[in-house]
This record gives C-alpha cells, structure tokens and sequence, in this order.
C-alpha cells in the first residue's frame, strides 16, 4: 500500500364652538355642491367595473383568471412532486458524497445504479486521496454542488483500496473524476484540467462555478429545477 501511495504522489453582502360649526357648515356645504368622487365624466359609478370585475374573478368566469390558476396549480403540483422525490432520493443516498473503502462495494453500487436508472443513470467516481491538499479541495467542491443535484450520485474512493479499478481506467494523477452517463464515460478530470481560470494567481483551487458548468455541458449533472 505504501508503494501505491508513493506512486500517486509522485503524480501529484382652540377655536371656538361658533368658529368650529361655521368651519364644519362650509365643508358640508362646498361638499354638496361638488360632483361625487364616484361618478365619472358621464356621471355614471366607477366602481360598478371593480365591482363585476371582482364578480368574475370571484365566480371564475374570467378566461385569462382561469388559465392564470390552471397554470399556478400545475407549477404547484409539479413543485410537490418534485419535493416529494427529492425526499425520497435523499434518504437513498443522493445529495452527498458516499465514501466507499471496498473496491467491490464501489462496484457494486455502480452496477445496481446502472440497473436502476437504466435511461437515466448519472455517476461521478471521484479518485481521491486527503493527504493531498488538491483532492481535498475537490472533495470540498463536490461537496458544495452534491446537494443541488438529486438525480447524480457521488461517489468516492481510495485509489489505494481498488487497484482493479485504477490500473483498469489508467489511474495516474490525483485527483480524478470519472464521469458516467448511462454507463457509459462522458469525461475524465485530471487534476484541475480546465478548471482554472487563465493568469490565475493559484494553481491550488478553482472557482466551484468552473466545475458545475463542466460537469453540467457533460450531462451528469441536470440543471436544479426547484
């Protein structure tokens, strides 16, 4: 083990009362003379078209109110739904990294995946090592967009404990990510290849953003719906 691990390194925001009824006579008397505030130009009540507005709105009888509370009633179910099987994938595992230290386990949950999402079926194996200061920050970035994507699983491993796998995909620098669309590999980060930004100060991190569009223009990751 501890050559496998050399080799990876190597890699590596007051008035008074008669005043008072005088003011108060006047006001009424100005007021009677005036033309109501209800009636309009022609004298007829504005608020009679609030009033069968409301009516409409009230009995439903308004095509464009009918479509406007179809279509909210649609955005809502389709919001629930969404919600409920977002529950649901989350208590299976989706949202966040699962960690394998058994190179056959690791394989069998990518084959029970495939099984079970035959046409839909989203991986990301990530090869990662913590002694290394760049898997580590890899690790952090998965673990910032695993949560957003509840139909992709996260998977990580040892290069260490699944030889098989790492002389099988050519292993040879840390970190990796291996990325599988209905079984099949979509693409392969070495390092952080295509991840920096050009005259970057730093070649020890990316800004996340630069990882989620990838893997999104991949098609392993689905854009958040809700």
């Amino acid at each position: 083990m501890a050559s496998n691990i050399n080799r990876f390194e190597g890699n590596l925001a007051g008035s008074n009362d008669s005043t008072a009824n005088v003011s108060t006579n006047s006001y009424i008397n100005s007021q009677e003379s005036r033309p109501s505030n209800d009636e309009d130009d022609n004298g007829t009540d504005s608020s009679e078209d609030i009033d069968e507005l409301l009516e409409d709105l009230a009995k439903g009888d308004s095509l464009e109110y009918s479509l406007y509370e179809q279509k909210r009633k649609e955005e809502w179910a389709n919001y629930l739904k969404q919600a409920s099987e977002n529950a649901r994938r989350k208590d299976e595992g989706y949202g966040k990294i699962k960690i394998f230290t058994k190179e056959s386990e690791l394989m069998r949950a990518i084959s029970e995946n495939n099984i079970e999402n035959s046409q839909n079926s989203r991986i990301i194996l990530n090869f990662s090592m913590e002694s290394f200061s760049r898997c580590k920050f890899m690790d952090e970035s998965l673990d910032s967009i695993a949560p957003n994507y509840m139909t992709t699983r996260f998977f990580k491993v040892n290069p260490v404990v699944c030889p098989f796998l790492v002389e099988r995909l050519n292993i040879r620098v840390l970190p990796c990510l291996v990325v599988y669309v209905n079984g099949k590999e979509k693409d392969r980060i070495i390092g952080f290849e295509g991840l920096l930004n050009p005259n970057s100060s730093t070649t020890e991190s990316f800004p996340i953003k630069n990882l989620e569009t990838r893997l999104i223009k991949n098609g392993v990751l689905n854009k958040p719906k809700i």
